[in-house]
């Protein structure tokens, strides 16, 4: 072997020798979190998002930041979720009414429902009717009547426009024949200070805090809840079913998405992490204490459950005849 061949095989097994080892894989989460929030603080969805990053802290050592950014139909906190680097360290806390509702009712959104991933339900929550005390109406007949008297006259507040709420509340009045007036609200805290001043005469919303106290000491009145059955949080209000509206079943899911980019290993290990939360004794408390039912499905069972929870709400949308933009 000549000098040269030597030199060359010496210059190569040093290379070797010197170069860098390659970079050890980044064990995640191996910095804090933000979760953006699509509602204000003091709401139901805030409750969620504070109670279970709490824990997640504690179980994943760092920290969760919460993130409030509601407005425009929760499209701001939508957005802005799916701006970041699809890396799993920014996830968004929003209804399902995102994939579900917003595609039906906007010709131009800033993004499709296919661009996130749902990563872990976390709650659902029962939807109450709630009326000032000023109308001295304790159900939904005695409403009906009062708001037939008095077209126009009347005022309902709902979290925004094209929700849950808000096509609920559209169908109670093309079913009752009644004529009142929406003002939407970016947050129910806001909502319901206006109920009891009776500046609004009527609120949909989770039976939850802020409404829920109010209801309780009969500062408000509530006409129905939703459910099969009534609500141990409030025995005496009867079901729509059995206020004679026995179709209006909505459905108020609150779900962590990510990006549809994310890796399905995050995934997993992000919905394991909310599944262990929402198992504790102490989450399972507050929540049911608020109105809220825990979940905690696998990703592909939340997919699929969405799909048909978005062909369901396309065609009441069309029913009603709303559009936003």
């Amino acid at each position: 072997m000549n000098i040269m061949k030597k030199w060359c095989m010496a210059t190569a097994v040093l290379g070797c020798m010197t170069s860098p080892p390659a970079p050890a894989q980044e064990t995640f989460p191996a910095k804090p979190i933000t979760l953006i929030v699509s509602y204000p603080p003091g709401g139901t969805v805030d409750l969620i998002a504070r109670t279970v990053s709490h824990q997640l802290r504690a179980s994943l050592g760092q920290t969760i930041v919460v993130e409030n950014r509601p407005g425009a139909n929760q499209i701001i906190a939508t957005s802005a979720a799916l701006r970041a680097p699809a890396d799993g360290y920014t996830l968004l806390l929003a209804d399902a009414g995102i994939v579900t509702l917003n595609p039906h009712l906007f010709k131009k959104l800033p993004y499709k429902a296919s661009d996130l991933q749902p990563i872990a339900d976390l709650a659902e929550a029962r939807i109450v009717l709630s009326a000032s005390k000023a109308l001295a109406s304790n159900n939904l007949a005695d409403f009906f009547k009062y708001a037939k008297a008095n077209p126009g006259k009347l005022n309902y507040g709902t979290l925004g426009v094209g929700n849950t709420h808000h096509l609920l509340l559209e169908s109670i009045k093309r079913q009752g024949g009644v004529d009142i007036v929406n003002v939407p609200y970016q947050g129910y805290a806001a909502a319901i200070n206006d109920l009891l001043g009776n500046q609004i005469q009527l609120v949909s919303g989770a039976l939850s805090p802020p409404a829920l106290g109010h209801l309780k000491t009969g500062a408000l009145h509530a006409l129905a809840v939703t459910g099969a059955t009534r609500s141990p949080l409030l025995p005496g209000t009867p079901t729509f079913a059995e206020a004679g509206f026995p179709e209006l079943q909505p459905r108020s899911s609150f779900i962590v998405y990510g990006s549809a980019r994310m890796s399905k290993e995050q995934v997993g290990f992000l919905n394991d992490a909310f599944a262990k939360v929402l198992s504790t004794p102490q989450t399972i408390s507050i929540f049911l204490e608020n109105g809220l039912d825990p979940q905690g499905h696998e990703p592909a069972e939340i997919k699929a459950d969405l799909s048909r929870m978005s062909e369901k709400n396309s065609a009441l949308i069309k029913s009603v005849g709303l559009t936003l933009d």
